[in-house]
C-alpha cells in the first residue's frame, strides 16, 4: 500500500509552503504583472519606432519588390521603392551640399516640394497596391509608372545640378 502524506513533490514540501505566507503569494505575483507590463510596453514602443523608421520602411518595401509573386504588385512595390530610393538620395545630397558649404540656392525647398509630390504619390502606388484586382491594376500601371518616372528624373536632374556646382567651384577656371 502507499501512504499518502499530502506531499505532491516529494521534497518536504517546500514549494507548498509558499502557499502558507500569501504576502510573499501576492508579491511574486505583483513582481510578475509589473515584468509583464514593462516587456509590452517595451515591445509596444519598439514596434512604433520600428514602423516609424525610413530605414526600416525601405527595407520592408525592398522585400515586397523583391518577394512577390511577379505582377502587378510586384511592379508597384518596385516603383515605390525606386521612388523612395531617388527622392531620399537626392535630400541627402542637397543636405551634404549645404553642410559641406556649396551653394545650393533654393534646391532645399524645391527637394522639399518635389519630397511631398512624392509622398502623395507614394500613397496612391499604396493604395492601388491594396487592390485586389489585377485587371484594375494593370489598368493603373501605365499612369504609376510615368508618374514615378517624372519625379525620379527630377530627383535625378536636382542631383547633376549639384554635381554640376560642385565641378564649378572646384574648377580653377571658375575661380577667376
Amino acid at each position: 500500500m502507499v501512504k499518502d502524506d499530502g506531499d505532491f513533490g516529494g521534497g518536504g514540501g517546500a514549494g507548498w509552503q509558499l502557499l502558507d505566507h500569501p504576502g510573499l503569494l501576492l508579491a511574486i505575483a505583483v513582481f510578475v504583472l509589473v515584468l509583464l507590463v514593462a516587456m509590452l510596453v517595451a515591445v509596444w514602443i519598439i514596434m512604433r519606432r520600428m514602423r516609424r523608421s525610413p530605414r526600416v520602411a525601405r527595407g520592408l518595401l525592398q522585400l515586397r519588390a523583391e518577394g512577390l509573386p511577379a505582377g502587378p504588385g510586384r511592379e508597384l512595390a518596385a516603383l515605390r521603392l525606386s521612388l523612395a530610393k531617388g527622392i531620399d538620395y537626392t535630400t541627402e545630397s542637397v543636405a551634404l551640399a549645404g553642410r559641406s558649404g556649396r551653394p545650393v540656392g533654393d534646391l532645399p525647398a524645391l527637394v522639399g516640394r518635389l519630397a511631398g509630390l512624392a509622398s502623395s504619390l507614394d500613397e496612391q502606388l499604396r493604395a492601388w497596391g491594396q487592390e485586389p484586382d489585377p485587371v484594375q491594376l494593370r489598368t493603373v500601371l501605365p499612369l504609376a509608372r510615368s508618374r514615378t518616372q517624372e519625379l525620379t528624373t527630377s530627383a535625378t536632374r536636382i542631383r547633376v545640378v549639384l554635381g554640376h556646382l560642385r565641378l564649378l567651384r572646384a574648377s580653377p577656371t571658375a575661380r577667376r
